[in-house]
């Protein structure tokens, strides 16, 4: 009976050995997962960036997806040459990609960086800001030194909207009263930039708050340019149903025209047909 009793203890014990070696391990299983996936992702948005078939619009949903819901690292993603996307955006001639980067919130991280030294590059060891003026596109300038002025301007309420942070958009209306009423350099208002980050609950909070919802910016883009722009369509209809923020003079792209007739059908909305 005794011996009965040691070998079961043993076997317990074998056994939770055995659990906690597991549970050392997962962590290392997971964060090999994560960085598969990481490379994975760096991949294709450096081959979107590259082929010509992709436009602009399909490297942001990429990009979105990847920085905001498998919080990949984009600082980190290098191809083979030492670039990240915004050196790679450079050295391809892309400057319509240079939007995304920013609109994504990842023009702060990747400014700022250099090429890898152990690159073997004519660029190693350059800035976006170095490689622009090595390339003497005056397109490629004028791109940097918008978005450069751009992103410094946005308050940290603008920031949080802009990837639809709401407990950070929370924290900071309660600090404080007026934050969120400040506008950018390009008079883009918080609840803009929530229309870009696309979390409804956000664009709700502010609008509850009085915002004003028929302001345009100096790109005379309204609310509702920014919602088809990143083919929000529950946005879409927050501000055609509540909003009502549709008339001949609201809308003036093809682009945004195109999104909005389409969600209108889909949704069978033939007052605003």
């Amino acid at each position: 009976m005794v011996f009965w009793v040691v070998e079961i203890s043993c076997f317990l014990l074998y056994v939770e050995e055995e659990n906690v070696r597991e549970a050392k391990a997962e962590p290392a299983s997971v964060s090999t997962a994560d960085q598969k996936q990481s490379v994975d992702t760096g991949t294709h948005l450096f081959t979107m960036i590259e082929d010509t078939k992709h436009l602009p619009y399909d490297f942001e949903v990429q990009l979105r997806r990847a920085v905001l819901e498998h919080n990949v690292d984009v600082a980190s993603l290098r191809n083979k040459d030492g670039y990240s996307l915004l050196h790679f955006v450079l050295v391809q001639n892309r400057p319509q990609f240079v939007q995304p980067l920013f609109r994504t919130g990842c023009w702060k991280s990747l400014q700022n960086l250099a090429v890898d030294a152990d690159s073997g590059s004519e660029h190693t060891g350059k800035t976006a800001a170095d490689m622009v003026v090595d390339l003497r596109s005056r397109k490629l300038q004028k791109e940097m030194d918008t978005y450069t002025v751009w992103e410094k301007s946005l308050n940290l309420i603008h920031m949080d909207a802009r990837i639809g942070n709401l407990a950070g958009v929370k924290r900071w209306l309660e600090y404080s009263c007026d934050l969120h009423m400040e506008l950018d350099c390009m008079s883009c208002s918080t609840l803009y930039w929530a229309c870009i980050g696309g979390n409804i609950e956000i664009v709700r909070l502010l609008l509850s708050l009085g915002v004003d919802h028929r302001t345009l910016n100096s790109r005379k883009e309204t609310l509702l340019h920014a919602a088809c722009m990143m083919g929000h369509h529950h946005l879409i209809e927050l501000l055609v149903t509540e909003c009502q923020v549709v008339s001949g003079s609201t809308i003036s792209c093809s682009v945004c025209w195109k999104c909005l007739l389409m969600f209108c059908r889909e949704n069978m909305f033939p007052s605003v047909l």
